[in-house]
C-alpha cells in the first residue's frame, strides 16, 4: 500500500479499528515521504488554532477544511469527515478489514454513532475511486457487507504462498529449536506459556523481549532479535526482520483467525513457520487445518463500482 500511494500520489483516507494500528500506519507513511495526518494530531491542531482564535481573533477551523487531505482515522471518529463534499478521487484503505468489520458490529463504544458511521462508510466506499482491503483472513460476514452495498470485489494476491510450515509435537523439541535459533518471533495464545518460555530462555542467558498484558510501553517488534508475545498482539503491528516464526497454541483462548493474524505479524517473505499445537479436545482438530493453510489477503486493486 505504501508503494502504491508513493507512486500514484493519490489522496487517501485510511480507516482502522485500533489506535495503535492508526499511529503505526501514519508513522510508516510519513517515513516513506507520504504527506498525511493521524486524525488525533489533526484534531489537536484544530483545537489549538480555535483556542488562539478565541483569545487573539482570527479564523476558526473545522474538519471540513481538511477535505482533500490524506488522513488516517479510527472508525469511531469517522463522522468527523461527514462534512466533506464528496469522496470522489479518494483511495480508501481498510487495513485489517475483517477486524474492522467485527469491531464496527460488536463494539459497545459506538453507541448511537453506529448508524451514522454505517451510512457514512457506505457513502465513502461507493464514491471512492479505489478501495483496498487487506487482512490475513477474511470472513463471510465481511464480504457480505460489501455485497450488501453492491460493491464487487476480487482477490488477486495470495499471501504467504510457498511459506513452509512445520508442526512440532513435543514441547522440549520446541524449546530446543528456540534456544538454537539466533533470531525468532514467537506468538502464543496464553500469557502463562509466554512467561514460561521467556523464563526458560532467560535461564539460558538468552535475551527475549516479552509483550503481554503486563507490558504498557510502546511496542516495536523489530527492536529485538527474539520476541515472544501473547494475544496482547493479534493485529496492527508488523515486523519485517528476516527470521523464523514460532507459534505455541493450546487452542483454548483465541480463534483460528486470530492465530493466523498473530503469525502474519511477520511481513518478511523469507520466513519459515514452526508450529507447536497442543490440542485439548478432539473438537479442536479443525484448528490445525486452519492454521496450517496458506493465508490470503483481500486486496482490491481495481475500481469497485
Amino acid at each position: 500500500m505504501k508503494k502504491y500511494l508513493t507512486i500514484s500520489g493519490k489522496r487517501f483516507i485510511s480507516t482502522v479499528s485500533r489506535i495503535s494500528l492508526g499511529k503505526e500506519q501514519n508513522k510508516i507513511f510519513k517515513e516513506a515521504g507520504i504527506e498525511c495526518n493521524y486524525w488525533q494530531d489533526k484534531q489537536d491542531e484544530i483545537d489549538e488554532n480555535n483556542d488562539q482564535a478565541c483569545y487573539y481573533g482570527g479564523g476558526f477551523t473545522n474538519w471540513d477544511d481538511t477535505d482533500g487531505d490524506n488522513t488516517v482515522i479510527t472508525i469511531d471518529s469517522l463522522t468527523k469527515l461527514a462534512g466533506y463534499s464528496n469522496f470522489f478521487g479518494y483511495t480508501i484503505y481498510l487495513d485489517e478489514f475483517n477486524s474492522l468489520v467485527e469491531y464496527f458490529i460488536t463494539c459497545g463504544n459506538m453507541g448511537n454513532k453506529r448508524v451514522l458511521i454505517y451510512r457514512l462508510l457506505k457513502q465513502i466506499l461507493k464514491e471512492a475511486e479505489l478501495v483496498v482491503c487487506t487482512d490475513a483472513d477474511i470472513s463471510d460476514n465481511s464480504l457480505e457487507l460489501l455485497k450488501l452495498w453492491g460493491i464487487d470485489y476480487n482477490n488477486e494476491y495470495k499471501h504467504n504462498n510457498g511459506v513452509v510450515a512445520e508442526e512440532i509435537n513435543e514441547f522440549d523439541e520446541f524449546i530446543k529449536k528456540l534456544n538454537t535459533t539466533d533470531k525468532w518471533l514467537c506468538s502464543a495464545d496464553s500469557k502463562t506459556i509466554v512467561d514460561i518460555i521467556a523464563k526458560i530462555n532467560k535461564d539460558k542467558m538468552k535475551s527475549v523481549r516479552v509483550y503481554t498484558s503486563d507490558y504498557s510501553g510502546d511496542i516495536d517488534l523489530d527492536a529485538d532479535d527474539c520476541v515472544i508475545f501473547s494475544p496482547k498482539i493479534v493485529y496492527g503491528l508488523d515486523s519485517i526482520m528476516e527470521r523464523p516464526v514460532f507459534c505455541y497454541y493450546r487452542c483454548h483462548t483465541i480463534t483460528p483467525a486470530a492465530m493466523v493474524q498473530q503469525i502474519c505479524r511477520n511481513r518478511n517473505k523469507s520466513i519459515r513457520i514452526e508450529i507447536l499445537l497442543i490440542f485439548i479436545s478432539t473438537s479442536k482438530v479443525e484448528v490445525k487445518r486452519l492454521v496450517l493453510i496458506n493465508t490470503t489477503i483481500l486486496k482490491k486493486q481495481k475500481k469497485i463500482f
